[in-house]
């Protein structure tokens, strides 16, 4: 995963609180960011 996806990836988790529906199509690739960020 490059630092751009990374960084990207942050920001949309950041989105993701606010619309429900889009979580979903990014909901496996949030688990992943989140691990990596909340460790």
């Amino acid at each position: 995963m490059t630092s751009q996806t990374y960084h990207f990836s942050i920001t949309e988790r950041n989105q993701e609180n606010r619309c429900r529906p889009f979580r979903r199509t990014l909901t496996g690739s949030l688990q992943l960011t989140r691990e990596r960020v909340e460790v």
